[in-house]
């Protein structure tokens, strides 16, 4: 009887202590899945806020962006030849203190990703340097730690077996089937916005693209786009300056005849809708240029290109009423 006694008052004890501490956190605002980005300021990168409006939001939304890591591992899946090219890119890829693309991702970055509590997460492209097994193994062992909803949208490099001995794009794309969902088109659909993502953006976009950019748009919601590579601005020219001088007097954005990327019918299609003065595309944000850009390409939509992840640059998406 008195055995009871002492594990009901144990019990009991249990209980109270655990009421006070939830009462003392709600006392100090403070909540376990409060989005936060304190972790990356910390550890010392650098952040993109994005602020995006959206009449009559019930909540601000946040998001996280990360493109352009290049996870690079030199092992024996590399073509002899090309060992040197592939190690030169491995040792500049680096962050400020120089850390290696591959042992950012697998010593922190997903953790950092996953305690900001964000709505979502937005892999932009060129995650990894080139598909071999051993860089899809290095990305996987990320992701699979991630509880936080993600959103993969592919470019060259994360399917291309660049450098490897066997050139097998075939075995590329089968890899990046093993990672997570890989789609020509992906999107989350909120009550009132949606994220729409083009995946393998550096190649023609497929009438699937076209396909349903046009169904959603008859949604009558913002589409917020994801693409890897950036959209050319018809109103602003510093974006394609900004990039010929850092591409070798390339454009390396989706335009027209004279940017690197030439549309073909479908995918030009693609860029009216986008470019139409009642386009329900409101903002695009992608990366792929290794440096930061902000502005609009029409006089109704807005662009916002990322930093590089090898270079710590960490994009914030806040989305929400503008009040």
């Amino acid at each position: 009887m008195e055995k009871l006694a002492h594990n009901s008052y144990k019990k009991i004890l249990m209980i109270s202590i655990v009421a006070i501490v939830v009462i003392v956190a709600i006392k100090m605002g403070i909540k376990n899945d409060e989005f936060h980005i304190t972790q990356f300021e910390k550890a010392g990168y650098k952040i993109e806020n994005v602020h995006i409006k959206v009449e009559d939001i019930d909540r601000p939304y946040h998001f996280i962006w990360v493109s352009d890591l290049h996870i690079t591992i030199p092992n024996d899946e590399v073509a002899e030849s090309d060992k040197p090219t592939v190690q030169a890119r491995e040792n500049a890829f680096v962050n400020e203190n120089g850390i290696k693309s591959h042992d950012v991702w697998a010593d922190s970055l997903p953790k950092l990703l996953d305690e900001a509590h964000a709505d979502g997460i937005f892999f932009g492209g060129d995650m990894i340097d080139f598909c071999s097994e051993a860089t899809v193994s290095c990305l996987k062992n990320g992701l699979s730690s991630i509880k936080t909803p993600y959103m993969y949208i592919r470019a060259d490099h994360d399917v291309y077996p660049f450098w490897l001995t066997e050139q097998d794009l075939g075995h590329g794309k089968s890899l990046q089937d093993t990672v997570c969902k890989n789609e020509d088109i992906m999107y989350m659909e909120y009550e009132k916005f949606i994220i729409l993502g083009f995946n393998n953006s550096t190649s023609q976009l497929p009438p699937q693209a076209l396909e349903k950019l046009t169904e959603l748009s008859q949604k009558n919601k913002p589409i917020i786009l994801l693409t890897h590579v950036p959209i050319h601005s018809q109103v602003d020219s510093s974006l394609e300056d900004a990039s010929r001088a850092a591409w070798s007097d390339r454009d390396l954005t989706w335009g027209n005849a004279t940017t690197y990327y030439v549309p073909d019918n479908n995918t030009q299609k693609i860029l009216d809708l986008i470019y139409a003065p009642d386009s329900k595309v409101s903002e695009v944000l992608g990366g792929h240029l290794h440096f930061s850009w902000d502005g609009k390409i029409t006089e109704n939509v807005h662009e916002h290109v990322f930093g590089p992840a090898f270079q710590g640059y960490i994009g914030v998406i806040t989305i929400d009423n503008g009040r």
